[in-house]
């Protein structure tokens, strides 16, 4: 399969063509996909092209690789346990944010209170 030179970067026209793939099931969870060797040939890129291609699939979450095993397809969480789960990082964060905000502050007033004590005892 030759990719069209209108698609764009070739990794992500391969990762786009796998990702419907997946989509339309023909892919499932648990599949293992090509070896990048194979999807090099079949799509008629190199073998870096291939490998890009699955890294990006990687980090879009799509597959998952195994080093000396392959890549695998992951199963998709539903987008309301996604955003669920999306709520609950930002939640954290905030209260770490808001933690770090605190403890700046203490500091800084330690600072001032350090700097009006060497003031009053340097008599500047």
């Amino acid at each position: 399969m030759q990719l069209s030179p209108s698609a764009g970067h070739p990794y992500r026209a391969i990762a786009d063509q796998l990702i419907g793939d997946i989509q339309a099931g023909l892919l499932k969870p648990g599949d293992r996909l090509q070896s990048v060797r194979e999807l090099a040939k079949r799509f008629g890129v190199t073998v870096a092209t291939a490998q890009r291609a699955v890294s990006q699939l990687v980090t879009d979450g799509y597959v998952t690789s195994i080093p000396g095993h392959g890549s695998f397809v992951r199963e998709r969480q539903a987008p309301e346990v996604a955003d669920q789960a999306l709520a609950d990082q930002v939640r954290e964060l905030r209260e770490e944010v808001a933690a770090l905000r605190q403890r700046m502050d203490a500091v800084e007033e330690e600072q001032a209170a350090a700097r009006v004590e060497a003031a009053q005892r340097f008599g500047s």
